[in-house]
């Protein structure tokens, strides 16, 4: 699988993790419905690993989101994340901040 970095917009970046905030992932355009999202910690332990489904508000601007809870629905701490999003058999990576109030 061909590895990409920078084709996606993380936003916000730095992402305060409080409430209903959630952390998008603007993609390249795409035909795929659902992509795999993966988040690592600085430490490279796995954040979480699941499927998520592709949104796109205006055309060919397609999205995934995460919430900034792990796999046992706990807020993550501050630090460095990365990310892995599997869509379209190419694969993105890159990294983005969290700061938890």
């Amino acid at each position: 699988v061909p590895s990409v970095v920078s084709d996606v917009v993380v936003f916000p970046n730095p992402y305060l993790s409080k409430g209903f905030n959630v952390v998008s992932f603007r993609l390249p355009p795409v035909t795929q419905a659902s992509a795999t999202l993966a988040i690592f910690s600085g430490a490279l332990d796995r954040i979480i690993s699941k499927e998520v489904p592709v949104t796109e508000i205006k055309p060919s601007e397609p999205f995934i989101t995460w919430n900034g809870h792990d796999e046992l629905d706990n807020l993550t701490p501050s630090g460095i994340y990365f990310y892995v999003i599997t869509v379209n058999d190419k694969q993105y990576t890159g990294k983005f901040a969290v700061i938890r109030e």
